[in-house]
């Protein structure tokens, strides 16, 4: 905007303005109690595009009035105020003086929804007045669930955002382990638990019934992929079968919907049905049932896990020795034991899957331990489960972890390393045994005593009580969350 002021001399003199930008996320929190989630938070954020702020990285030190700065950044270049809530939030007489100068802007200024609460832990709704009032945003029974509220909420008001980063756990370490003396400058690989999916067919098949009982039963005849919807199947194959054993009638599709694979990327519903949103689902579940007939073929059996997981594991004299060799920074290693003695009991290393849409499509590999008396039958007892997975996985390091997984994988692939999926007569993924790779500038240098790793399954962890708070056949296709809570990075140095 222009406005004219008059200069001494009576002449009009022309100055320009450019109205601020609001475009910064900050986040308060307790420091240092709560530091760590905030960075991992702001980690987060930043991978999705957003520019945020915390005071553990604003200012660099050596700023003349610390809060001044602040006080403008909040006044003129931020869009959202996150507050991170726990039982210290408030205990800090500096996180009061934020939360007070930003409810004042919120009002100057009449920004809705300014002020976000992320609640981390069994911190009281009310603990300050007006808070139990606030759509608080729950953390606190898992972060990646947390996540995916924020993010759509971020989505929703229209936070400015830029383009995806790659993901990379740079800034995360530089600002959690700069003061660790075993964290070091240098070059390091680490290997995700993400297997990456390039390709998919070109269309999607929905083929509709007269009921859901005739979807049903011609599904049962089918030897790819196929999930049930309603009265619909939908499937990657154009013809499918007409009859089952269980009739002497054919039952004919009504009608076909065939849809572009790629639609599940939209952001915009171009059909009633299915919306993108639907297209989401179905993807997430054919790949799921792609994996689950495949490892069927190949003989693997699966133990039902509580969270509607299924841990696929060999039974002992499945595989020769229990052993399997494996691929490691291009040098085949000696093979590493999946099964074995556990008192008069016997471990079993398995995995489960899940598919996962964003930034790209990819199966999440997440390991388990069971355990049986006669190396083929699984304990039913989940509590006896549980004790003896936090007992045997005492004794595994990262290393352990991630040989096991690298084991399992190549055990159900192919002489050339790679993992074969059919989606319909003509269209495979395959899958490398090795799983997507990340470099690091930061190293960890372990120090002589080596702490001792929860086990990866642990059924008392944040994460299952996370996926227990809502429906994984129905949710677990959301791009925003699933691989923050359950992916792990690992190396040799790497402690979990």
């Amino acid at each position: 905007m222009e406005f004219e002021p008059l200069s001494e001399q009576g002449e009009k003199v022309v100055i320009k303005t450019t109205p601020s930008i609001r475009d910064t996320i900050f986040i308060g929190h307790a420091n240092p109690e709560d530091n760590d989630f905030t960075l991992w938070l702001r980690a987060k954020l930043i991978n999705e595009g957003y520019k945020v702020e915390c005071d553990l990285t604003f200012l660099t030190g050596g700023e003349n009035d610390y809060w001044k700065s602040l006080q403008d950044l909040l006044e003129n270049g931020t869009v959202k105020y996150i507050l991170v809530y726990s039982k210290n939030t408030f205990e800090k007489p500096g996180v009061i003086e934020e939360w007070e100068q930003v409810k004042a802007i919120a009002a100057q200024h009449q920004l809705n929804d300014f002020r976000l609460v992320c609640k981390i832990d069994d911190v009281s709704f009310s603990q300050r007045i007006g808070l139990n009032v606030m759509n608080q945003i729950r953390f606190d029974k898992a972060w990646g669930f947390g996540l995916k509220q924020l993010l759509n909420k971020l989505r929703t008001d229209r936070v400015p955002h830029g383009k995806r980063n790659q993901y990379s756990i740079d800034d995360w370490l530089r600002n959690k382990f700069t003061t660790n003396p075993f964290l070091k400058k240098k070059k390091e690989t680490y290997y995700s638990n993400w297997l990456h999916i390039t390709t998919l067919p070109d269309v999607l098949y929905i083929h509709e019934f007269e009921n859901n009982s005739q979807a049903k039963l011609i599904s049962n005849e089918f030897s790819y992929p196929s999930i049930v919807h309603d009265k619909y199947i939908i499937t990657f194959l154009e013809i499918i079968p007409q009859t089952a054993p269980s009739i002497n009638f054919s039952i004919e599709a009504k009608s076909t919907i065939v849809v572009k694979t790629e639609y599940y990327l939209s952001n915009v519903d171009e059909l009633d049905f299915p919306c993108h949103v639907d297209m989401k689902r179905f993807i997430v579940r054919l790949l799921k049932d792609a994996f689950f007939k495949t490892m069927e073929n190949k003989g693997v059996p699966f133990h039902s896990m509580s969270n509607r997981l299924r841990c696929y594991y060999y039974k002992e004299g499945q595989i020769e020795n229990n052993k399997v060799a494996y691929l490691y920074e291009g040098n085949w290693m000696r093979p590493k034991q999946l099964i074995g003695e556990y008192f008069e009991s016997m471990w079993h290393y398995g995995i489960s899957i899940r598919p996962i849409l964003r930034p790209f499509l990819r199966f999440a590999i997440k390991g388990h331990l069971v355990f049986s008396d006669d190396g083929q039958n699984v304990w039913e007892k989940k509590k006896e489960l549980q004790s003896a997975r936090k007992t045997k996985g005492k004794g595994f390091y990262n290393a352990d972890w991630r040989n096991l997984m690298l084991a399992f994988l190549h055990s159900i692939a192919d002489d050339e390393g790679l993992i074969t999926i059919e989606l319909n007569e003509s269209f495979s993924i395959k899958l490398p045994a090795t799983p997507v790779l990340f470099h690091s500038t930061y190293g960890y240098d372990e120090p002589d005593l080596q702490a001792r790793l929860i086990p990866l399954d642990n059924d008392s962890s944040t994460f299952m009580e996370g996926e227990e708070m809502f429906d994984i056949e129905e949710n677990d296709y959301d791009e925003s969350v699933g691989d923050d809570v359950n992916d792990n990075l690992t190396n040799d140095k790497e402690l979990e």
